[in-house]
């Protein structure tokens, strides 16, 4: 909760900077080793640096296993434009998320927080198609009845697809 709060602090300060570009709303997918991730953030820009706030929600577990698995980001990207239209963006990724996995006798949760760095190619100029990849590692805290200092680590891949639109 923490970081979860530290996470919206940061993100509003870097809103309250006198901004000259307008901001972007990008819709995303992405698969991550736990389940595919589908949702949207909002983008500010600043000399070239992107700072995102996104929120995503993961397909399988919300939809199909009635399980709410929340995800939430902040990320740092800093552009380099080849074109007006063609661009690479290097980034930063820090992601949170909390997945309830209690059954009807064992209450158990699993908390994930993944740093991240990546690369994107994006494409158009006002509405932009960005393929990205994230590689970092997902640090797991698991939290059942019987202990709560369970945690473990695990590298990972992450490929993203996203839709930016700039107002």
């Amino acid at each position: 909760m923490k970081t979860f709060i530290v996470t919206i602090a940061l993100f509003f300060s870097f809103l309250s900077l006198a901004q000259k570009e307008k901001p972007t709303v990008s819709l995303l997918v992405n698969y991550h080793p736990t389940d595919f991730f589908t949702g949207f953030e909002f983008n500010r820009t600043k000399l070239k640096t992107i700072y995102s706030l996104g929120l995503q929600v993961g397909i399988n577990r919300t939809f199909f296993q009635q399980r709410i698995y929340p995800k939430i980001h902040f990320s740092i990207a800093k552009e380099i434009a080849f074109t007006e239209k063609i661009g690479l963006q290097f980034s930063f990724r820090n992601s949170n998320s909390y997945l309830n996995v209690s059954s009807s006798n064992v209450k158990a949760s699993v908390f994930m927080e993944e740093p991240t760095i990546g690369a994107s190619i994006y494409f158009g100029k006002k509405l932009k198609v960005i393929p990205s990849m994230y590689w970092g590692y997902a640090f797991f805290w698991r939290s059942t009845i019987s202990s709560t200092n369970n945690w473990s680590r695990q590298a990972f891949f992450s490929p993203e697809l996203k839709f930016s639109y700039a107002f």
